[in-house]
């Protein structure tokens, strides 16, 4: 706990980190206001699930069709920049929701390109963000820096649609979108505070395709990243549809449907302890591998639960599940840490947007098998199905240039 303590004050006495952290922690907050916020108007103004499904396709779409432009341009511009204008349209764009709909111009259409617009925006925002974390913070201090991104990020999902939801009924229909407007404008004038240089590594002047192919082949070439990379999308895969197996896993038990609630609370509470871990700890990839096979283990033994009887039975699914989120906040900081020092500074916008490509992807295939899987089979098959994935993300790996990846810090 000491040594946690003593690398989190390290990293957080670094100014411009500490800005690019609050900023952060204020957009990511706005955005959870947001979210519910948005739901809720669509539901006031239409009353149709059809265009709220059509909201989120229009607000994913930019991040898989412009990830990898997305991702050229943090290396080739000033990432500060990217960052600043990024959050500062995105505060403009939703402050235009409010303005439309007082003056009765906000359409079903107008929604969607808004969320299209949006998805564009955060599609250029986040390589850059990623390509300026290691820069700020050095090496030795990513595990940490990445740690206390991740728990900030969850904490602000937790808190963010539950905020959005009391303002939205105590404020009214608009009072949420005003708050994530002035979130962007905030981070983005924090984010304009940082004083070190973001520039870019690549000043070749390539044209923009020849220049994602070259990242591609960076990244085809550099056999550690595409390792993690494979990991990361396996435990996506295996991670993604927890969602939506733990209200049919809840009922397997006996429990009312209220109980995915619980559950669901016990995985993030479970993830914010696992990053707060991670962050103290060094950098390797041998204790990365082993925590996400630990993972495997623990989705496979939560069937094993199912053949018990109430309250047993609830008590042990409780402990595997706040056992699974201890786990993966351990890995997904792990991971992350290893992929920022292993990049070249030049191909880091790249690399990091074909990581968030790989995740978005995992997220609708995995629930397009898992959906009918679950139906057909039940949740005890379907959590075997996710042990399995995990664990290929980690027994294939044993050994190799990842298992053998260890950057030992000595401690200031």
């Amino acid at each position: 706990m000491r040594e946690a303590l003593r690398r989190y004050q390290e990293v957080l006495g670094i100014a411009d980190f500490r800005r690019l952290w609050i900023s952060w922690s204020i957009s990511r907050l706005g955005d959870g206001v947001h979210e519910i916020a948005l739901v809720l108007l669509i539901w006031q103004l239409t009353g149709s699930a059809a265009l709220m499904a059509t909201v989120a396709i229009c607000s994913m779409l930019p991040n898989l069709a412009l990830a990898l432009i997305g991702g050229t341009w943090a290396d080739r511009h000033d990432r500060k920049r990217i960052m600043v204008w990024c959050d500062a349209a995105r505060g403009l764009l939703v402050l235009s929701i409010p303005a439309l709909y007082y003056t009765g111009g906000l359409s079903p259409i107008i929604i969607c390109a808004i969320a299209f617009l949006a998805g564009a925006l955060e599609t250029f925002f986040s390589p850059a963000q990623f390509a300026a974390l290691l820069p700020l913070v050095g090496h030795e201090r990513i595990q940490s820096a990445q740690a206390l991104m991740q728990m900030t990020g969850r904490i602000a999902r937790i808190v963010g649609p539950s905020l959005g939801g009391a303002i939205f009924g105590l404020l009214g229909v608009l009072a949420p979108f005003l708050m994530n407007s002035a979130s962007f404008i905030a981070s983005a004038l924090f984010l304009a505070g940082i004083r070190s240089a973001l520039g870019t590594g690549d000043r070749e002047g390539k044209a923009i395709a020849s220049a994602m192919a070259d990242g591609l082949r960076y990244i085809r070439r550099t056999r550690v990243l595409a390792v993690l990379l494979v990991m990361a999308l396996l435990l996506n895969l295996g991670g993604a549809p927890l969602g939506i197996i733990l209200p049919f896993y809840a009922r397997a038990l006996g429990l009312e449907t209220h109980a995915y609630g619980y559950m669901m609370a016990l995985i993030s509470a479970g993830m914010i302890a696992g990053f707060w871990y991670a962050g103290g700890k060094p950098v390797r990839g041998r204790d990365t591998i082993l925590l996400a096979l630990m993972v495997g283990a623990a989705f496979g033994l939560l069937p094993a639960a199912l053949l018990l009887s109430a309250p047993l039975a609830w008590i042990i699914a409780s402990a595997l599940l706040l056992l699974l989120g201890l786990l993966i906040g351990n890995v997904n900081v792990r991971v992350s840490a290893i992929m920022q020092r292993v990049i070249r500074d030049e191909y880091r916008g790249r690399v990091g947007s074909v990581g968030r490509m790989f995740s978005l992807i995992a997220t609708p295939v995995s629930l397009a098998i898992f959906g009918p899987l679950i139906d057909a089979w039940g949740p005890a098959c379907a959590l075997l199905l996710c042990a399995a994935l995990v664990i290929l993300a980690g027994i294939p790996f044993i050994g190799g240039c990842v298992w053998k990846t260890a950057f030992d810090d000595p401690v200031a």
